[in-house]
């Protein structure tokens, strides 16, 4: 009875094990699957409320990118400092603090775009940096987008960010209209070197920007996107030397892989041993019960 008690204790110690171990494996795609639903809830809300935007703050977005320009983007900083200046009332005034949506084709992402580049919003999808300009399109503009790679257990949001090639075309949907940029230079810089993302006289841009290497994050990954058939201005901002990351994250999903498949083929082994197990014990309990009758 003692050894059938210690027998039944391991059989379900190494269950309990291997459901948590599934549990550990399964986290980040759980993550993954959590911030997909919550991007569509976003971006559903955002196609439902964006007719109550008035054209009035149409206007007084242009005079914001105006202002910005003019001042030569006083308080300009990088992204992940969380101390940037916040945007006015009136531009953080809009449901969700959402303007729109970016997509990326070639990452496969349509991510929401927050006003403000806040640890909370950056937690959430991209966003843009305030001292920037908000993305409806024009000269003197460059809207500078932020987002995290993410990591292990988070949302990848620009992970894959390195997959971008020079003329893939990048969507901004704000609350007007869906523009479309074209990569033209991809560099990487310091988080000191806040200048390289500042406004490129009569140009129309989108850039986006994420930490690099990844994971540890000592530089920012910088892609300048121009408006679509649209060349004015020069990008004269050389890149720093770095490496790519591309396998550190191949690696990372090459365990994550073999990591579940590893976890599956032991509890299909832990399984089979437990149905052998019970199978030997009716066997031998018939046994026992025909010598009893014999």
């Amino acid at each position: 009875m003692k050894k059938r008690n210690i027998n039944y204790l391991t059989a379900f110690l190494a269950i309990l094990l291997c459901i948590g171990g599934f549990a550990l494996l399964l986290y980040p795609d759980m993550k993954h699957l959590s911030f997909r639903m919550e991007t569509r809830q976003c971006l559903d809300s955002f196609e439902a409320n964006k007719k109550l935007i008035t054209k009035n703050m149409y206007l007084k977005v242009e005079r914001y990118n105006k202002q910005i320009y003019e001042e030569k983007q006083i308080g300009l900083k990088d992204a992940w400092s969380y101390e940037e200046n916040i945007f006015s009332k009136e531009m953080a005034s809009l449901p969700m603090n959402v303007f729109g949506y970016l997509e990326i084709p070639r990452m496969k992402i349509k991510l929401p775009l927050y006003i403000g580049a806040s640890k909370e919003h950056l937690a959430k999808g991209a966003a843009i940096l305030s001292q920037t300009s908000m993305p409806i399109g024009g000269e003197n503009t460059n809207s500078v987008i932020a987002a995290h790679r993410g990591g292990y257990a988070g949302a990848s949001m620009f992970r894959d960010i390195e997959k971008l090639k020079i003329n893939d075309d990048i969507h901004i949907t704000n609350p007007w209209r869906t523009l479309t940029y074209t990569v033209r230079k991809i560099v990487v810089i310091f988080p000191k070197d806040i200048d390289a993302v500042k406004i490129v006289d009569s140009s129309d841009m989108v850039t986006l920007i994420t930490c690099h290497p990844y994971p540890n994050n000592t530089q920012r990954y910088v892609v300048y996107c121009e408006r679509k058939g649209e060349h004015k201005g020069t990008i004269k901002q050389r890149s720093e030397v770095y490496e790519t990351s591309q396998e550190w994250i191949q690696k990372e999903q090459i365990f994550h892989t073999m990591s579940m498949l590893g976890g599956f083929v032991i509890f299909l082994l832990l399984c089979a041993k437990r149905k052998g197990c019970i199978s030997i014990k009716k066997h031998r309990t018939k046994e026992s019960r025909g010598g009893k009758r014999w």
